[in-house]
């Protein structure tokens, strides 16, 4: 048995996942509900004490209305804890200021949704002092490119219009090429590659540990000396 999560502030779809020690300094039990009976010493964990007490680990994923001037990406269909894998297909967009996503797909452009589990790359934070960015300046060059008379249904393309393109066309209208550099804005694989594959990985990580949470009920990591 398990206590009831609370859920997580930045996704309503999913609890928190936190980690806590109980009786052995070297064994990090992660979980999302903290279990009522010690997998290792088989005491009531309401009633004695806890080595540490439960913390929330940091989660790779926010809501894009919290990720301001930023690159998000998601899974093109579902969630990253239930549908993502290596070979999932993904989706990108860009957020304004406020964090108001604009994205492009073959339902043509997309202003104002919320994902509430997306990978974010705040842009104007990673380049401001190299790229002359502000928020006010990102907003500004965004207003002009996100025009929907540009980005139609007619005009998607999924292997050379697509929602890559729109982000990486976007980031060079931006004025980014220095920064980032010209070979990663002009090639998908090359800007996969160097900007969003060790993010990716990271996102991988724990995606699969929280499967093993929600599959097993806690997971046990124990240091070997």
């Amino acid at each position: 048995m398990h206590r009831q999560p609370p859920t997580s502030s930045n996704s309503p779809l999913w609890p928190d996942l936190k980690c806590f020690q109980h009786c052995d300094r070297n064994a990090n039990i992660m979980c999302c509900c903290v279990p009522l009976v010690c997998p290792l010493c088989r005491q009531d964990t309401s009633v004695t004490p806890m080595r540490i007490p439960p913390y929330i680990l940091p989660s790779p994923f926010i809501a894009s209305n919290k990720a301001r001037c930023s690159i998000v990406l998601k899974p093109t269909l579902g969630d990253f804890v239930r549908n993502y894998t290596h070979t999932a297909d993904l989706h990108i967009g860009v957020t304004d200021s406020r964090g108001c996503c604009h994205d492009f797909d073959e339902e043509g452009f997309h202003v104002g949704g919320i994902w509430q589990q997306c990978l974010a790359i705040p842009m104007v934070t990673q380049t401001s002092l190299q790229g002359g960015l502000t928020p006010s300046s990102w907003d500004h060059s965004l207003g002009i490119f996100a025009d929907p008379n540009n980005w139609t249904v007619q005009r998607y393309h999924e292997r050379d219009r697509n929602c890559f393109d729109f982000v990486l066309q976007f980031l060079c209208y931006a004025g980014l090429q220095q920064v980032l550099g010209h070979k990663v804005l002009a090639d998908k694989e090359v800007f996969c590659h160097e900007f969003l594959q060790q993010r990716t990985h990271k996102a991988s990580q724990y995606v699969n540990l929280y499967r093993r949470v929600l599959n097993e009920g806690y997971v046990l990591d124990v240091a070997k000396f």
